[in-house]
């Protein structure tokens, strides 16, 4: 995934004074949230026939571990851990890794 259009990493390249910085043009055309991309993988993971579940590691530390199910309702994500509840409910743009859990429990 290609993060050079973080808000972080922007900052630190207009601060080091690169000479291909564009400024706002550039920032425009890039996604809002990084989050919200990583949930969108995650979901479609989750439709796929060999990932069983997904970690969902979030800014703070914090890890939701074996979510099966996500929903995105504006800037709130909700995941589930166990079939017809929703167990979590967290900001989407907190979201700064997703890990794939294959079938038999087996972590990529």
């Amino acid at each position: 995934m290609d993060l050079s259009g973080h808000p972080r990493f922007l900052r630190a390249k207009q601060a080091a004074g690169d000479s291909d910085w564009q400024g706002q043009e550039r920032r425009q055309r890039l996604p809002e949230c990084i989050g919200e991309a990583l949930l969108a993988s995650a979901w479609h993971a989750l439709n796929a026939a060999e990932v069983e579940a997904v970690d969902i590691h979030l800014h703070g530390g914090a890890v939701i571990a074996g979510a099966l199910a996500l929903r995105l309702h504006g800037p709130v994500a909700e995941a589930s851990t166990r079939r017809g509840v929703w167990t979590h409910a967290f900001a989407a743009d907190a979201v700064v890794l997703v890990q794939h859990v294959l079938r038999g429990g087996r972590r990529r």
